[in-house]
């Protein structure tokens, strides 16, 4: 049986199961892991990776998940590429970029969304909902799909049509809402006892086992790394459980005395929606609702940070930080990593990129720190931001002419 705790004050929890809650401080809830039950084997599993592949690899380590049949794409074992391009740009001594992009829909989501839909169709769920803009939609719609379950997404007022249409080719059914993401998420609920639905939201809030799968990434890096962990990993934010669980899996490695440290957590914002941010700066103990956000980051733009509470612990608790950066820094990042590293990173992802080389700047990161920004999600639908601010040069030569091909060369050769 699954043993359910609070993620900050430990308290054990039996609560409402709709929305997983602490009554005692308000943080989100987490399954419990016995560590000392099974020390040695699970020392050897994420030592070796075990058998099999992708994060089903790690089965022992997700509560609940001992007996249930994977609906997997081969999600997981992603890349950890060093970045010696900007390493370079930047000025620091090692930075390595967590490959997420590679996942089977281009963004780390796909390591719940296995867990859940796994999770949903052993229970016989007849069907699965979700409020998101773009990364969550596509993976829970694209294993869903994969589950022979049906998939409803609300769609939050701002949401971007267009990156909602990979979450539509998987024969999702979406409705629009006039409201942010959090005002969906609400709907969801409501339909959870009128329809009857699966609340597939990708949180700890609403599903505490399948968010373990976020871990993985973490387990994924000190194997990558020959067991060990970088000095800081950089975690863009939006409603906060990716942070969460990263510090969940670091905790865990030196529990099990596999490392004798913990990396220095740092969480990105948009400088357009930075709740945390702002309570990390201001003391506080619970984010704000964050009025009129606005970024290019939709990945990120969340007014609400659902796990504000333990995003707030795990940045503390690591003696890390939260930083925003701007727009344009994004756009800039996005482009020099995809000329240097040929990494498409979203607009979130490139924050947690950007902000390395602010926090080299400010100096509370040392330029001969090791550090690891996630690359949570593909810009393969945000491709016209790459020229936002810039007109492309295409040169036009006639068929046959070689004087205009080599005035076109010279062109490029002379920038």
């Amino acid at each position: 049986m699954v043993t359910l705790h609070c993620s900050v004050c430990g308290a054990p929890y039996t609560g409402n199961t709709n929305k997983y809650v602490c009554p005692h401080c308000g943080a989100s809830i987490e399954p419990g892991l016995d560590l000392s039950a099974q020390r040695e084997r699970a020392r050897a599993l994420l030592c070796s990776g075990g058998t099999g592949s992708g994060i089903w690899r790690y089965r022992a380590m997700f509560p609940g998940m001992d007996n249930i049949a994977p609906i997997t794409m081969g999600e997981g074992d992603t890349p950890l590429q060093r970045a010696d391009k900007l390493e370079a740009a930047y000025g620091i001594a090692r930075l390595y970029l967590k490959d997420e992009t590679l996942n089977p829909t281009g963004t780390y989501k796909d390591r719940f969304a296995t867990l859940a839909l796994s999770q949903f169709r052993a229970e016989k769920a007849s069907a699965v909902a979700l409020g998101s803009a773009g990364n969550a939609g596509s993976a829970v719609a694209a294993y869903s799909a994969k589950a022979g379950i049906p998939c409803y997404v609300v769609l939050p007022e701002g949401g971007v049509f267009a990156r909602a249409q990979q979450a539509m080719s998987y024969g999702a059914r979406f409705i629009r809402t006039k409201g942010e993401v959090n005002d969906c998420i609400e709907l969801i609920e409501l339909g959870v006892d009128r329809y009857h639905w699966r609340n597939g939201c990708t949180t700890m809030l609403h599903n505490p086992l399948a968010s373990e799968g976020y871990k993985t990434i973490v387990y994924e890096i000190f194997r990558q790394m020959d067991g060990a962990l970088p000095d800081v990993i950089l975690c863009p934010i939006g409603g906060g459980i990716l942070i969460s669980k990263v510090y969940r899996a670091c905790c865990e490695l030196k529990t099990l005395g596999l490392v004798d440290r913990i990396p220095r957590l740092v969480g990105v914002q948009a400088a357009g929606c930075p709740p945390v941010v702002w309570a990390i700066e201001n003391g506080a103990e619970e984010t704000p609702v964050w009025k009129d956000p606005k970024t290019v980051a939709g990945s990120i733009n969340d007014p609400v940070t659902f796990e504000g509470r333990t995003a707030l612990h795990v940045i503390r608790a690591s003696e890390g930080t939260a930083v925003a950066v701007t727009d344009e820094e994004i756009l800039a990042a996005m482009r020099l990593t995809a000329q240097k590293e040929a990494v498409l990173a979203e607009p979130a992802s490139a924050a947690a990129i950007a902000a390395v080389k602010k926090l080299l700047d400010t100096g509370w990161l040392s330029k001969d720190a090791c550090a690891v920004s996630i690359v949570t999600g593909s810009a393969l639908r945000d491709l016209p931001l790459f020229s936002v601010g810039e007109t492309p040069d295409v040169p036009t030569v006639h068929p046959g002419d070689l004087a205009e091909m080599d005035a076109a060369v010279r062109r490029f050769a002379e920038r």
